[in-house]
């Protein structure tokens, strides 16, 4: 598939062009011309969206660059630096930060995770090839790895494994770990297989493989990288899962897609007589890089585990870690998995079936952050602050109910709110000194629909919490058993990005309107401008960009009428546009109308239509009216 022959316009296109790719790539075929593509103003429009949206993009690289310094660029100068850039790409080194492992912090740098920080360009680059390669990757790989990849998450994967678990009855599991995957991908032989898939365009494997080969910066000394993907960079997990693919498939075809089952109309008959064969169920369930694989037997478990560990160091140059790479009987202890355990158990109504469980361990982990900030809660310099950190503190503890509430988990969410009481009690007991727990009690543990902090979190219920009373509203901590607990749930692979159906079902799901596409027409040049020349210094790649925001914002409608928006008719209108330059492009700021609204706000035509549209006309001239003068003050305080 020749991709440069396409011209893109608009995002409509951009997402047909993407969703043919991905078809081709079912197909089998081929594809060229992708370099060219990454200089597409539309790609470099919905890359920067893509980017400002990720809480990274106001991380630093050792340029010292945020999103926020391009977006003040002008369009056609942002559009001609990147396109420059890519035509003689050389990425440069990352900056190597190192972040708390499993959220326990330490001094020892083993104990760490290393975390390479790219240069802003170079992150803009990187989505930008992410976003070419993700829809041939995702048509080559296999259903059931759910680490990394859209619409699929950690309660997908477990979902799977239990799913299995109790339909084929496979009692015996590898659990399989990778030792250091992310620092040991050989780069060649990621080439190789990205080949392999049908991505023949060259030049976009050298900009990939200069990506690996930047190397990273620590404490002011430059260090080569000849293997391994930066943990850190934008595209660095799509890779991570391209190379372990063939490794899928590995497993796959020794039971699940074994080459008799295309001998035969239906799967069951086609696993009927691979039964009568020998071949005894397996299957895979993979996240990353952690992974299990489910089978019948112990002496098939076995027989999997000595394979797997060959093809992992002949071909894919990596090494299974020995101590946490287990065969385990779930008849007998549970496995670990994504910090759940899964063990076969005996139901209320006698039979046995797989059950999941928060692995202890692993909550023990998550919950000390929350412990830790609540204990410091005692050394507040006055009750905002003891505020703050409860807040704080319930952030980490809305976060693991959710994660941790996929299984039978009542109990251990109960145990959380248990050990929770007891933290902030003595927390209080501290910062007020109280000579009385009775008083205490009396003044700060009060009902949790009571509480200003996640109201609609709290207002169903009256079990009671500890608060503290500032500016009249009570700010309280949060309990855990209060998160409605949702069994895992199987992913319908229908489901997928590239396909009109799969982000229908998506969109269904998770109960959202799907986003409208950004209008076709909504160029610079059409667009309303206000007759001052200080306004046309406005139209920076910032207001290039979030002009769609407040389009999809307001669904497309005028603010001021209400009219569909289509044709040559929207128009970007800046409520205040005397505000400073890097404020004045924000989303809030910006409201999308018709021409004849736009009109007149800043004409001196009569305002016409019905009274809420001369309303909402007058409260936009009122807003512009009030931002002059304050602009004005601020001049003559100068």
């Amino acid at each position: 598939m020749k991709v440069n022959r396409r011209v893109i316009r608009n995002e409509a296109e951009l997402k047909q062009l993407l969703d043919e790719m991905y078809q081709s790539a079912k197909a089998g075929r081929s594809f060229y011309g992708l370099t060219e593509m990454l200089a597409n103003e539309e790609l470099i429009i919905t890359a920067m969206h893509n980017i400002k949206s990720n809480h990274g993009s106001k991380t630093a690289g050792l340029d010292g660059k945020t999103i926020d310094d391009y977006l003040q660029m002008d369009t056609n100068a942002l559009v001609a630096l990147l396109k420059s850039e890519i035509d003689n790409y050389n990425p440069r080194p990352v900056k190597r930060v190192y972040i708390p492992k499993n959220n326990i912090k330490s001094a020892n740098i083993k104990d760490m995770r290393p975390l390479g920080i790219p240069n802003m360009i170079d992150r803009i680059i990187q989505e930008l090839v992410r976003m070419l390669l993700e829809p041939i990757a995702e048509a080559h790989f296999y259903n059931h790895s759910y680490g990394f990849r859209p619409y699929r998450s950690a309660e997908h994967a477990l979902a799977r494994m239990r799913d299995v678990a109790r339909r084929s009855k496979t009692y015996w599991v590898v659990e399989g770990d990778i030792k250091g995957y992310f620092d040991n991908i050989n780069h060649n032989k990621l080439i190789e297989i990205m080949w392999n898939m049908g991505i023949k365009d060259k030049r976009m494997l050298a900009i990939v493989k200069k990506m690996l080969k930047a190397g990273y910066v620590e404490n002011g000394v430059y260090h080569k990288t000849d293997k391994g993907t930066p943990q850190g960079g934008i595209i660095s997990p799509l890779l991570a899962n391209i190379y372990l693919t063939n490794f899928d498939w590995l497993i796959a075809r020794e039971y699940e897609y074994h080459p008799y089952t295309k001998r035969y109309k239906e799967r069951r008959a086609a696993y009927q007589q691979m039964k009568l064969k020998g071949h005894e169920p397996t299957y895979l369930v993979r996240y990353a890089d952690d992974w299990v694989i489910l089978t019948t037997s112990e002496e098939n478990a076995k027989r999997l585990l000595k394979k797997i560990n060959k093809y992992l160091k002949n071909c894919l140059k990596l090494d299974l870690s020995l101590e946490k790479t287990l065969i385990t009987d779930m008849r007998i202890r549970p496995v670990t998995f994504l910090s759940y355990d899964l063990k076969f158990g005996t139901t209320k109504e006698g039979k046995k079936a797989p059950m999941l469980y928060p692995n202890m361990k692993a909550v023990n982990k998550a919950v000390k952050e929350a412990f830790d900030i609540v204990k410091k809660a005692r050394y507040s310099p006055d009750d905002s602050w003891f505020a703050i950190n409860i807040e704080r503190a319930n952030e980490v503890l809305v976060g693991l109910s959710n994660y941790f509430n996929k299984g039978i988990s009542k109990k251990v969410l109960s145990k959380i709110d248990h050990r929770m009481f007891w933290t902030l009690f003595k927390a209080f007991e501290s910062y007020y000194r109280y000579d009385k727990k009775t008083t205490l009690m009396k003044n700060h543990y009060v009902s949790m629909n009571m509480l200003g902090n996640r109201i609609p979190r709290h207002m169903k219920y009256t079990g009671k919490t500890f608060a503290i009373k500032v500016d009249g509203i009570w700010i309280g901590l949060t309990h855990c058993n209060i998160t409605p607990v949702k069994y895992s749930r199987n992913f319908n692979q229908e489901m997928t990005p590239y396909t009109e159906n799969g982000r229908r079902l998506y969109a269904k799901l998770m109960e959202k309107v799907s986003p409208l596409c950004r209008p076709a027409i909504y160029k610079t040049d059409t667009l309303f401008q206000a007759l001052q020349t200080f306004n046309r210094k406005m139209c920076n790649f910032e207001f290039y960009m979030n002009r769609d925001y407040a389009f999809n914002r307001d669904r497309g409608k005028c603010r001021g009428c209400g009219c569909y928006l289509y044709g040559s008719n929207p128009q970007c209108h800046h409520i205040n546009p005397f505000l400073p330059i890097n404020e004045v492009n924000k989303v809030k700021n910006l409201a999308t109308l018709c021409q004849n609204c736009h009109s007149m706000i800043h004409g001196n035509q009569e305002i016409k239509g019905t009274p809420k549209q001369i309303d909402k006309i007058k409260r936009f001239q009122k807003q512009y009216a009030d931002g002059k003068i304050k602009a004005e003050k601020r001049l003559n305080q100068k």
